[in-house]
Parts: C-alpha cells; structure tokens; sequence
C-alpha cells in the first residue's frame, strides 16, 4: 500500500510538472523521464553509446547491457530493432534493463528545486535516489516484478 501511494504522489507531481501548474514553477523541478518502452530504451542507450559514454557502468545487469552494448558495436542497419528485442526477450524473462521500463524510476533535470526535492526524498528508504551526470535518478528500491 505504501508504495501505491508513494508511486500515485510522484504519478501526481509529474502530471502536475506536464501541466506546468504553479508547483511546478514555485519547485522548478523538470522531469526528464518517466515510463519507457522497450524500443524507448533501446534508442536511449544507442544514443548514449554513439555520444560515447560507457553504457555498461550505468546499468546493474552486466550480462544483459554487454550483450546491448555488442549488438549496437555491430552496427547494422537494424540496430534499433535487435536492441529493442534483447530488452524485450529479457523483461518477457522478468529481467528489466532499467526500472524506467516498469514505471518505477524517474528522472529529474538537477535544478535548483529538484536539489530540494532529492534532499527530501533521500530520506525516504523505499527509494534510491542516483546523481547522475546530468540528472537524478529516482527509484524505487523493489524489483520491476514485485508488487508492494
């Protein structure tokens, strides 16, 4: 039940942010991400690989994102689609890339109100909250395939 409601607020405060109500602006939070699909996923780590950064530090999964980071090295024409299938093959398998994919992660652009925000959240211990490059990332710290 707890999660429901922690997962309902951050639902709330992204539509809040889409809508750009006055919370947003007196926040100045900006969400950069939120569910993914699959081929959402897959597209974000072609580009990332392609601008150079090292995919496979990022991710948990090691055999998973080494076996996407190979497929994309290949270079083919269909990179897209084989990468989409690996990430595919693998949730149909319970294994989740990122918990972007499973609604259970969100990121944040690292402003001003969203240092306030992630000081605040850092509290709560259902949910980990990662300093990226350019970005927070938010998740919660149950797996994609449990219900809490």
């Amino acid at each position: 039940m707890e999660y429901k409601i922690k997962i309902i607020f951050i639902i709330t405060v992204t539509l809040m942010l889409i809508l750009n109500t006055s919370y947003a602006a007196i926040l100045k939070i900006k969400v950069t991400s939120f569910n993914r699909t699959s081929q959402e996923q897959a597209k974000l780590l072609i580009e990332d690989r392609k601008a150079g950064k090292n995919i496979k530090i990022i991710y948990k999964n090691k055999d998973l994102i080494t076996k996407v980071s190979n497929e994309i090295d290949k270079k083919n024409d269909s990179v897209l689609e084989d990468v989409t299938k690996i990430i595919k093959d693998a949730m149909k398998e319970g294994i989740y890339l990122s918990k972007h994919l499973c609604g259970k992660a969100i990121d944040l652009s690292k402003r001003e109100g969203a240092k306030k925000f992630i000081s605040f959240m850092k509290n709560d211990k259902s949910l980990q909250v990662i300093e990226e490059v350019d970005h927070y990332h938010l998740q919660f710290k149950s797996e994609c395939n449990e219900e809490k």
